[in-house]
């Protein structure tokens, strides 16, 4: 659900769900923060739908969820 919420948070088909899932699994191994995530998936929103905070909230929310 993570991953569709923060595709759904595009409203388009500029970030897809794989990037989306990508973020996630580099964001609880460690690899990226929240924020820089966030950022990543950002630049990809051309017509400013992408809700960072609502995104930077699921992401925290995906790193400390347990498998």
């Amino acid at each position: 659900p993570v991953i569709a919420d923060i595709d759904a948070g595009f409203g388009n088909a500029e970030a897809t769900y794989l990037l989306a899932k990508k973020m996630i699994d580099w964001v609880k191994e460690g690899r990226r923060t929240p924020d820089e995530a966030v950022t990543y998936l950002q630049r990809f929103c051309s017509c400013g739908v992408f809700n960072p905070a609502r995104a930077r909230r699921l992401l925290e929310q995906a790193r400390t969820r347990t498998k």
